[in-house]
């Protein structure tokens, strides 16, 4: 699939690493399979020589080049046949399974919104905007539904518990109050028939891992 994308099309590394991280080629491996698998191709491949600092650099066993290579020196690999070595060393890349945080923080960048609806995230809330002018008020998105909302969060819970953009948060607790206007003498009063969401308590959800580096020596 790479090796098409790569010679068929005018892809540049940057514009497939977007796609694959916005899901297109899920049906061909988990995202993060195919984002390292992606950077082995932009570094090695179309080549016919293989230094053996860019193999430590990826954590490559020389061991695993030998069989595609017709020459070998002190630092180098030479005549590599350089499809058959990357088709094998697909068969051995270890990953970290996507996570929820990472497609929120892919779409949101490359997309400016997303698209993430199910009901297994009940009380599950994306942060999307914070302002902390007054009482923070928050712009968020609901993982459940998907649908956008606006909640509030008095300043001594949100400064025990800082949130910004594209922290996942789950709802442990909340309230509805009516929203205030600011009178002349400075006090609030609360506007009738009105009613906004005040979250009392919350947690991170933090779901990210770390990468495991290709093929360890």
């Amino acid at each position: 699939m790479l090796c098409d994308l790569k010679e068929k099309t005018s892809l540049n590394s940057r514009q497939l690493n977007i796609l694959i991280e916005l899901d297109f080629f899920e049906e061909f491996g988990d995202t993060n399979y195919l984002l390292k698998l992606a950077s082995l191709f932009d570094e090695f491949g179309g080549k016919v020589q293989i230094k053996k600092n860019k193999l430590d650099d990826f954590g490559i066993k020389y061991d695993m080049v030998r069989p595609f290579a017709e020459k070998e020196t002190d630092k180098m690999f030479s005549k590599v046949h350089i499809k058959s070595f990357l088709s094998e060393i697909a068969k051995h890349i270890q990953f970290s399974k996507r996570t929820l945080n990472e497609k929120v923080k892919a779409q949101a960048e490359h997309l400016g919104y997303l698209d993430i609806a199910d009901s297994r995230y009940s009380k599950m809330l994306v942060i999307m905007s914070v302002d902390t002018k007054y009482s923070p008020k928050l712009k968020v998105y609901s993982l459940k539904n998907g649908t956008m909302l606006e909640v509030r969060i008095d300043k001594k819970t949100y400064n025990k518990n800082k949130l910004e953009k594209c922290n996942i948060i789950r709802v442990l607790s909340q309230t509805k109050k009516p929203k205030s206007r600011r009178l002349e003498n400075g006090t609030y009063e609360p506007i009738p028939g009105t009613s906004e969401i005040w979250l009392k308590k919350y947690e991170k959800v933090d779901d990210v891992e770390n990468f495991t580096i290709y093929v360890s020596n």
